[in-house]
């Protein structure tokens, strides 16, 4: 089976492909732009960051990274708790999306009088930072960066295609009018609701990680 990846995929999730017995190919369909650093924003004493984008680009500077050591952070996505845990820093919770994120936080939070530091990507959903606001809970948000959509035509054929943003769903679109009888694989479920607008033939993986993923491919394909 031939699968085309919307990014650029880890060697882990490669070779895992590979001995699957898939052949991959990978395409950026998405650009992250980073922002202008500042190292004088305000960083409370609570963390979030809800992609590994964001942690990325916020370890490249050293002064915000060294006043990250004692703050509690809260993140989305397997990926990016394994970076922020990489990097020892003091990861509290993890959650699958934005929306258990949010209810976490909702539950041991609420009616308290701690505050958050939202690190982002500028087309990020909302909700998180939405739900918070609308219970009282203080939460500053700092846009550390911007998704540019860079869409590509496809000719080839592919068996399957892997998304694993909204940003990624609608730059395949811009390049192409259909899934051109494939199926599609989704990485979460915010992804999954952008790429009900163009095809209902694709599966979303039961949670954000690698391992997920493969076991979606795997249930349609054997």
């Amino acid at each position: 089976m031939k699968l085309l990846s919307t990014k650029i995929v880890s060697k882990k999730f490669k070779d895992l492909l590979i001995k699957n017995n898939y052949q991959i190919e990978e395409k950026s369909f998405i650009k992250i732009l980073p922002f202008k650093s500042k190292s004088n924003i305000s960083i409370l004493e609570n963390i979030i960051f809800t992609s590994k984008n964001a942690v990325k680009i916020i370890l490249r500077n050293s002064i915000i990274k060294n006043n990250l050591a004692n703050k509690n952070i809260y993140c989305v996505g397997k990926s990016t708790a394994e970076l922020i845990k990489k990097n020892n820093l003091n990861l509290i919770k993890s959650e699958d999306n934005s929306k258990n994120l949010s209810k976490f936080i909702l539950a041991n939070f609420k009616n308290s009088k701690n505050s958050f530091t939202y690190f982002s990507g500028k087309k990020r959903i909302r909700e998180l930072e939405n739900n918070l606001k609308k219970n009282n809970i203080n939460i500053i948000v700092h846009e550390v960066y911007d998704t540019l959509l860079t869409p590509i035509k496809i000719n080839d054929l592919y068996d399957g295609v892997i998304f694993y943003s909204p940003s990624a769903v609608k730059s395949f679109f811009k390049g192409n009018n259909s899934l051109n009888n494939t199926y599609g694989f989704c990485i979460g479920n915010t992804t999954a609701k952008e790429l009900y607008n163009y095809s209902n033939r694709f599966s979303v993986a039961k949670s954000n990680s690698e391992e997920n993923m493969l076991e979606s491919i795997n249930k349609y394909f054997k």
